[in-house]
Formats: C-alpha cells, structure tokens, sequence
C-alpha cells in the first residue's frame, strides 16, 4: 500500500445512512478514476451468522473479541489488496466501521483487556485511518425516519440508538481528521452530498485542502471543567527542513497507551486555507527528524463536538503558557458556525500569521 493511500473509516449510529453512502461513494470513485476498496463490517457478517452480540457481559466480551478478530483479518486483506495495486490505480481504503466500536458497545475494561490479549493499542489502531466520517444516526434529528426494517442486524431501539449514537462519536474524538456528517437541511440526498464532499476532501480533490477557522480565546476566563468529551494531554509540534531543504511539520501526540507521529507539509493557499500532505512516522523517523533543535510548541488539546461540529480547543503550555486558540475545519470558509457560547472567545484570528502554529513557534 502507497503511502498516501487514502484510508477513511466511514462510522456513524444505526439508521445513519452508511451503507447507502458507502454503495454511493464506491460508484462515485469509480467514475472519477479511484479504485474503492470496501472492508466490510465485522459485526454484521457474525449476526447474519448468527451469532448474538447481547447477553450475559461474558457473552457481550466474548462476541466484541470475535467482532475485533474479524475485523483484523478484513482490514489485513483488503490493505494487502490495495498494495498490490499499482498508484496508477488511485486505491482509496472504505472501512464499513472500524476496530475501536467494541468500546461503544462494553465498558471500558473489558474493552481494554481485548484490545491487550491480541496486542494492541487505541493509538496503533487510530493511526492505521488517514480520515473518520462519521454519519449521524436518523435517531437523532431525524427520527421520523429511523427504523429497523432495512438491516436485519440491527435490533436497537429509539432511544438505544441514540445512545449508540452518542457513545460512537466519543469513541473517535482522539482522532485528529474526525468529521461528522450530521442530519441537516435538504434531507438525506444532501446528507450523501455532503459526506460524498467530505470523501473528496479526503482523498485530494481538487487538493488536500485544510480549510479551518482559528479563535482566539480569553484562556484566564476559560473554566475547566467544561462540558468536554476528551482531552489529548500532550501535542509536541517541531518546524524543521527535510532532508530536501523543504518545510513540514513534525508532531507527537501523546494518548493513554501510545503515541501517534506524523509529518505534514502545508502550502499556504488564501487565509484560513492551505494544501496539506500529511502521513504517519515511525518513532525512529521521528527522533531523527528532531534530533536537532528547532522551532517548537507544547500543548493540550480539548477535542469536543458542539452542534454535531468538531472542535479543537488548543491549551498551549509553551512558548506561551496563557494561549489558547479554538479550530474548527470547514468544507467551504463560508458554512455558517454556532461557537460554543461556553468558550469565552475574543475575536477570529483566521488567516493572521502571528496565531499560526509555525509563527508562535517561532516566537520562542
């Protein structure tokens, strides 16, 4: 598999759409000259089966390893599919659900304990996917038209399935590229419209385009705790020169049982928006490339939703200990944002150079 092969984990509640999307985006790919690979959902192949994921919590831990299991072996066949194809054939990787949703189903614990008896880790698992689309479930927003008719897996009720719903989101909160596709207006045509738009931001069409929004907020009015759904307590970005000479980033974020390297390129673009190349590293690439001194920031990020839009409330701990700056990324600099009117913000800094990460970097 080619480095920038696009890998999109495509997750959401009951009822959220996911399988029509995924059937549409597969032609749609088709049509404009990618090669979709599908790997298919691991829970539902074992309920047609007919195994029963509900019980005794022996029961619901003994299905969830079996759930993980599968899973292993699908995601393992369809990347070995996708590197034997040459780059000419544009492999984009469509994971139908992905090998945390046994969280959204145990409680921790047990969840933890499976994730340790086959040998991984939340971080090891978050970095196999480039991108996480998630569809909101037709229970919340929609709920005239949730219903249980058209999959014979699905056995939640109304208000199961909001629950699902909520505990599936936090479930990839750690995951920088999280992005929720939400119940909206125009119905569940413009629902695929747009989960088809944020497939192609994905995979580079036209470009890898970052576009987000950047907030500065009053961190000594800030109050903590806040109505938050995880914190990522340590983001180390170093601005350094590869071995071409050229700019890019490299940062460690550090979770609970691992860390997470990446290095990205950025092209700047117009305010607030930039062409961005990213791929994950090994740690010995990461070491290498910060073996010298450079350019760098330390801080914590809250990531939350707000109205079914993901956030990013960056905490910075140095070169300035009393920053904070709150990101969104937008599909279009002209989609209108609710802030969340518990973060006391003092004004958009979209587009001002001295709040880039790069140039409070360099401010050190």
């Amino acid at each position: 598999m080619h480095h920038d092969t696009p890998r999109i984990l495509v997750t959401g509640g009951p009822c959220s759409g996911k399988t029509t999307g995924l059937a549409q985006a597969a032609e749609w790919l088709i049509g404009i000259g990618h090669t979709p690979i599908i790997v298919p959902e691991s829970a539902t192949t074992l309920i047609l089966a007919g195994q029963k994921p509900s019980g005794t919590p022996a029961e619901r831990r003994a299905f969830q390893k079996q759930v993980l299991e599968l899973q292993m072996q699908n995601e393992s066949m369809c990347r070995d599919k996708a590197r034997s194809l040459p780059a000419s054939a544009k492999a984009v990787l469509l994971f139908d659900r992905g090998m945390l949703d046994g969280a959204i189903y145990l409680d921790e614990t047990p969840f933890s304990e499976i994730l340790s008896e086959l040998g991984l880790t939340r971080a090891a698992i978050l970095r196999d996917y480039s991108h996480v689309l998630h569809l909101q479930s037709a229970a919340v927003g929609a709920e005239a038209f949730y219903t249980s008719a058209n999959n014979a897996a699905r056995y939640e009720s109304l208000e199961h399935a909001q629950e699902v719903e909520a505990r599936t989101i936090r479930t990839y909160l750690d995951h920088s590229h999280l992005r929720v596709i939400e119940n909206g207006p125009g119905g569940f045509d413009a629902k695929m419209h747009r989960f088809k738009a944020h497939i192609a931001h994905a995979i580079g069409i036209p470009e890898p385009l970052e576009i987000e929004r950047k907030f500065l907020v009053d961190r000594a009015r800030l109050v903590l705790p806040v109505p938050v759904e995880h914190v990522i307590p340590l983001i180390e970005q170093h601005y350094v020169l590869d071995e071409h000479n050229v700019p890019c980033r490299i940062r460690r974020t550090t979770l609970a049982d691992g860390r997470i390297h990446t290095k990205t390129y950025k092209t700047f673009v117009s305010p607030g928006t930039s062409v961005e190349h990213e791929r994950v590293i090994t740690d010995a690439e990461y070491r290498q490339a910060t073996r010298s001194p450079a350019p760098s920031i330390r801080k914590s990020r809250i990531a939350f939703l707000w109205n079914y839009r993901y956030f990013e409330l960056d905490l910075f701990d140095a070169p300035h200990n009393s920053l904070a700056l709150l990101e969104v990324e937008v599909i279009d600099m002209a989609e209108h944002i609710e802030l969340p009117p518990w973060v006391p913000i003092l004004r958009e800094v979209t587009g001002e150079r001295a709040f880039t990460n790069a140039s409070i970097a360099g401010d050190a």
